[in-house]
């Protein structure tokens, strides 16, 4: 990632913009923060959403996210931190420090979250960053389970007190588009399915002719997607002898990601790679976005999101198509 900070009076941010390359090694993503408005560019899509007065959750990412870091622990928990051994890192001399960001036992659970921070002891800027902690990961108000997350982060090539010229906060909106929220209508025909497998090779279109398909867009980023897992593990055994397939499609990542990703949560059942054109082809909205499509090729449910009824509905709709 490619960072720009603008501050004004007492440190406040003024403006920012942020550059970030996916897993692939291409330009993802972008988010300037200009006159009072936080925008989020998809760079893969062409697609954009805005805020007006964003919350400060959603602007304190990047570098950011360790400068508030930094704030609320000086402000707020100067006693959680601790100053460890210097450390050289990437030939720099720095001071390193921990901070006990969050550390609570609740209903006999360790949760917390822990910072370690070096910094420069020339030129008092960041150098490294690293959190860890642990805790109960909820979506919905669905508990999915415990989580442990991990973050590290290099920063270099620091430049501070320099004149930001306007143009570095332009983009052309024109070439960007409000994202899509209307799914594939029932009735209508589903696209060809175009995918690799994750080892890279073409998936021959007449393995999906003729049968019952239940079409999962997912994400290995989405904590929905880890509540829908398990549901499609049930469905894919319960009908494994019937004409049905599950058509697990992923986007945005890389297939090695995948891959390490389904071993990591169980997924019985194959992924595919997909592309933009996947994407934009199917009008998904957000992950998992699911398509149940009858053995002609044609939509007879759209669903967006998990909810509770979700593999009762998917069943019951699998079943009927089958037994036409």
């Amino acid at each position: 990632m490619r960072c720009l900070l603008k501050f004004g009076a007492h440190g406040s941010l003024k403006q920012k913009r942020d550059e970030a390359l996916s897993d692939k090694g291409k330009p993802q993503f972008e988010v300037v923060l200009r006159n009072d408005t936080l925008y989020q560019l998809d760079l893969e899509d062409s697609t954009y959403s805005f805020h007006v007065k964003p919350e400060a959750d959603q602007v304190n990412q990047g570098m950011m996210s360790v400068i508030e870091q930094i704030r609320y622990a000086l402000e707020k928990n100067r006693t959680n931190i601790f100053q460890k051994k210097d450390t050289i890192i990437n030939g720099l001399n720095c001071s390193y420090f921990f901070i006990k960001a969050f550390d609570e036992m609740i209903n006999g659970r360790h949760d917390f979250t822990y910072d370690y921070i070096a910094i420069n002891k020339t030129t008092y800027l960041p150098v490294f960053y690293k959190e860890i902690g642990a805790g109960i990961a909820e979506k919905g108000g669905h508990t999915i389970g415990r989580l442990t997350f991990f973050e590290k982060a290099y920063f270099s090539n620091i430049k501070i007190n320099r004149a930001i010229p306007a143009e570095a906060l332009n983009f052309d909106l024109a070439s960007f588009s409000l994202p899509n929220k209307q799914l594939l209508t029932e009735g209508s025909q589903a696209p060809a399915l175009k995918l690799k497998n994750l080892q890279g090779v073409d998936v021959p279109l007449a393995n999906f002719n003729n049968k019952v398909l239940l079409i999962a867009f997912s994400a290995t980023d989405c904590a929905a997607n880890a509540l829908a897992n398990p549901a499609l593990n049930r469905i894919s055994k319960k009908y494994a002898s019937s004409n049905f397939l599950i058509v697990s499609i992923y986007t945005s990542e890389a297939a090695e990601k995948v891959a390490k990703y389904k071993a990591a949560n169980k997924l019985a059942l194959p992924a595919y790679i997909g592309n933009l054109q996947t994407k934009k082809a199917f009008k998904t909205v957000g992950t998992p976005t699911f398509y149940i499509v009858d053995k002609n090729g044609v939509v007879i449910k759209s669903i967006s999101g998990y909810y509770d009824e979700l593999e009762k509905e998917c069943s019951e709709q699998i079943e009927a198509a089958l037994n036409k």
